[in-house]
């Protein structure tokens, strides 16, 4: 079993580096240059399947990967959406200063824990990993999911930012996950 976790391309709200969590924020052109991009990269190995966030710029990025790719559908998964992150959703970093002040970290937002965003993560990979009778498989999510997922999967791993069009690759054998691509943006450096 192989499949690829990949985050959305750019949106405005990315390039603002506004917190857009559950918000629906579709990518903007720079993100289609770089789902395009990732396509035409993905063209190189078979994929058999693409499951998406149910979120536009999620949804976009792999339809635009699976029209590349000779993929006839997009399943769509909101188990796979980002992190909730309540109250500031929206958000800059000067606003919730502005706001909470500089210690806005103290307070209690009604963000999603790590423990809930890892959990219905893995869930739905495992459901998909074991429903569909393909063994290549794409994920198409957000950062902070593919992070929480990740830091299951692979606990050893450091894991960081996660970039926008960025791959990673696991492979599943003998009940373990190895990593064989990390955070991949080659397809960006065209």
């Amino acid at each position: 079993m192989v499949i690829g976790l990949i985050r959305h391309g750019e949106t405005d709200w990315n390039a603002e580096k506004r917190i857009q969590g559950q918000k629906d924020i579709a990518l903007n052109e720079n993100g289609i240059r770089q789902a395009k991009a990732l396509a035409e990269y993905l063209r190189q190995d078979p994929w058999d399947a693409i499951v998406a966030s149910d979120l536009t710029r999620a949804m976009t990025t792999a339809e635009t990967i699976a029209a590349a790719c000779g993929i006839s559908r997009v399943y769509s998964d909101r188990r796979l959406r980002e992190r909730y992150y309540g109250d500031i959703e929206g958000t800059t970093l000067a606003e919730r200063e502005k706001v909470w002040g500089e210690h806005w970290r103290d307070f209690d937002h009604r963000i999603e824990s790590d423990e809930a965003v890892r959990a219905r993560g893995i869930v739905a990979i495992r459901d998909y990993t074991e429903r569909l009778t393909v063994g290549r498989i794409l994920f198409v999510s957000h950062g902070s999911l593919i992070r929480q997922v990740l830091a299951d999967l692979l606990p050893e791993q450091e894991i960081g930012v996660i970039h926008n069009t960025s791959l990673t690759v696991l492979e599943r054998s003998d009940g373990r996950w190895a990593c064989k691509t990390f955070n991949c943006v080659q397809h960006l450096k065209k």
